[in-house]
């Protein structure tokens, strides 16, 4: 009942209800009774991963599918649809993440098994097909590969052939620059005067090659970068290209998509807008590897060690061990980057109403799961392919075969794209997400803010800076108790920005009224402003982190002196301060002052859910309301705040 639901829900693109689902009967349908439909279940939820955009999620949950259904074969000698539909997939997906040598090892075993399939009397017809587009969109892959890339494929294209793929072996064959020999009676019949470059560029821009990298992975250097988006975070992957890094590279990114999947429902969003991991094998690491969180001026790196292990050989004991350290590891990110705004609830709703461990940890892993199916020596680096005795295409382009297009498309993108904005601060931003139609690839996380240095910098308050004479434009300065880590997080942003802040990228607002019995306290905030710091197709939500602070003087003297020097000189500058706790004595560190033109000044009662001030109004704020103003936008902030309890009126008298 559940797999026929989960396959209404996919059918229905209701990919997130199919993974809660699904993932809640793996566990008990891991039983050799059961093995049919536990295979059934991954697939689909492996292509659940798929349609909202974790393909790493997908080709791990695949994969154990794979590994399952080629028992079969083990044991009885038999090859089933249940096989080839998994592979067929794992292909598929391969394709999406753009990796040359894993796509062509999938697709030879593919290939291999619906052969076999055909001669037992399956239909041929469907599986043809299947293969033309797969072939039309690999082409298209191999047409965004770079000069330098080219070099190392001369001896590819037919290879291509061999495997049943020449339209890929032609787009090849085209990008190395051998178009003559494609021109020949085939081609004229086919085309007849049209030029052949119109050709391939109508195969470039066709819509399927949207879902493509930007160019393919060879997998034949040293090192390899996977990448994944979850939650608006940007997590970069820098591994050595070698066993076991690669199958503990692909795990965790498996792990972390599967398990904060279905996080967006929650109302969770990163923190932080990069992370980066780094996989290195080490004859020193404890067995099976080791990590540590480190701070890079105040961005979060994973450092991960592998001792020296078979990937696709192990006892169960051994995996049970590599699953204990990647939850270790799991753990440390998400504490780090992941802001969740209720954690006992949405934690418990994750982890044991939805199954969500089990769900990431015993079903995404590659570790033995490839070596089940293509064996303890996968072709997995370009050089597996790469046969000494084929026929060479050397590269005859000096730029690629389509640079001029892509020159002048880039003069002519003057269209910015704005995303809708939904900055991050507690409930109310996240209100207008809808969990269900979005996938993490169109979340953003924008942030100048290193949290790490902000906490050790202690941000204690604000002062305003004027000159007597009205010479000179004001300053405004966050003051900190920790000097040298101040100065850090003002180089960041003069590295980042420069001297003058011309687009505005660093937002200063000001937020006053919070609180009637006390006229005079306001917030000042300080992030990310979204309108210039991110625009990019395809964004739907931008998660902001902030910093606020509450200032409590005993009047608007010094703020009202600042913002009239601001309007009289149309600018600011921002730098650091040191004051000690009554900030009665502050030293300005002007050598680290940043020119900025905008300040938003806004009244409490004007900010509601859709501000970007949002994050200045806190629960427990009593805003001062001008009189004849109703209905004011902080109610409605205010209740979302206050998680749906009703606003309490006094009563006048």
């Amino acid at each position: 009942m559940l797999l026929k639901r989960g396959e209404q829900q996919l059918e229905a693109k209701r990919p997130y209800e199919a993974i809660r689902s699904l993932g809640r009967t793996f566990s008990n349908l891991y039983k050799h009774e059961s093995r049919e439909d536990a295979v059934y279940a991954l697939y689909l939820c492996a292509c659940a991963y798929e349609q909202i955009g974790l393909l790493w999620a997908a080709h791990g949950t695949m994969l154990n599918a794979a590994s399952l259904a080629i028992n079969d074969y083990w044991k009885y000698g038999d090859i089933t649809p249940l096989q080839a539909a998994c592979y067929s997939r794992l292909k598929w997906i391969e394709l999406q993440l753009g990796r040359i040598p894993h796509i062509l090892s999938w697709h030879e075993v593919d290939r291999v098994v619906r052969i076999a399939l055909g001669e037992q009397g399956y239909e041929k017809l469907r599986i043809t097909e299947r293969d033309q587009d797969f072939d039309a969109i690999l082409g298209m892959l191999l047409l965004r590969t770079d000069i330098w890339d080219l070099k190392k494929l001369t001896k590819l294209p037919d290879l291509l052939e061999e495997l049943g793929l020449p339209n890929a072996s032609i787009a090849l064959s085209y990008s190395l620059g051998h178009e003559e020999e494609l021109m020949d009676e085939n081609y004229k019949k086919a085309f007849g005067d049209e030029n052949i470059k119109s050709i391939f560029l109508k195969m470039y821009d066709q819509p399927a090659s949207e879902d493509l990298p930007k160019k393919p992975s060879l997998y034949d250097e040293s090192k390899v970068y996977l990448k994944s988006n979850i939650l608006g975070c940007e997590i970069a992957v820098d591994s050595e290209n070698n066993s076991p890094c690669i199958e503990l590279a692909e795990s965790l990114l498996a792990v972390l998509e599967s398990l904060l999947s279905t996080a967006i429902s929650k109302h969770m969003v990163a923190r932080e807008p990069v992370l980066s991991i780094i996989v290195k094998k080490s004859e020193f690491a404890k067995k099976p590897f080791e990590h540590g969180l480190q701070e890079d001026d105040g961005k979060p790196v994973v450092k991960i060690a592998c001792s020296s292990f078979d990937p696709h050989s192990m006892s169960f004991e051994k995996q049970g061990e590599i699953k204990a350290k990647l939850l270790d590891i799991v753990a440390t990110i998400i504490a780090r980057i992941i802001m969740i705004p209720d954690p006992d609830k949405g934690l418990l709703e994750l982890f044991y109403e939805e199954n969500g461990l089990d769900r990431s940890i015993s079903f995404t892993g590659s570790f033995v799961t490839i070596g089940n199916v293509l064996g303890y020596t996968p072709k997995t680096n370009l050089s597996d392919w790469l046969n000494t005795n084929t026929k060479d295409y050397p590269l005859k382009r000096i730029e690629p075969w389509n640079a001029d297009i892509l020159r002048e498309r880039e003069k002519s993108q003057q269209k910015v794209i704005q995303p809708s904005l939904a900055p991050s601060g507690e409930d109310a931003p996240l209100e207008l997400l809808d969990p269900e139609k979005t996938k993490h690839i169109q979340m953003k996380t924008v942030s100048l803010i290193r949290e790490s240095l902000w906490d050790k910098a202690e941000w204690h308050g604000t002062a305003f800076l004027t000159s007597m004479d009205s010479s000179r434009p004001p300053v405004l300065a966050p003051t900190f108790k920790d000097p040298d880590v101040a100065k850090q997080i003002f180089m960041q942003w003069l590295n980042e920005l420069g001297n003058r802040d011309e687009d505005d990228r660093l937002r200063i607002s000001i937020v006053r009224g919070i609180n009637k019995k006390k006229p005079y306290h306001y917030r000042v905030v300080v992030g990310s402003n979204p309108n210039t710091s991110f625009s990019s197709p395809g964004i739907r939500f931008v998660a902001v982190v902030n910093r606020v602070h509450t200032l409590e003087p005993s009047s608007h003297e010094n703020l009202e002196r600042f913002l009239q020097s601001y309007n009289s000189f149309g600018h600011y500058f921002l730098a650091p301060a040191i004051a000690n706790k009554d900030m009665t004595s502050i030293h300005p560190m002007l050598d680290y002052c940043i020119s900025k033109r905008e300040i938003h000044v806004k009244d409490a009662w004007e900010i509601g859910k859709n501000d970007l001030e949002g994050t200045a109004i806190h629960e427990d704020d009593d805003p001062i309301i001008p009189e004849g103003v109703t209905n004011p936008p902080i109610f409605e902030l205010l209740q979302i705040k206050r998680k749906g309890k009703p606003r309490k009126r006094k009563r006048s008298r």
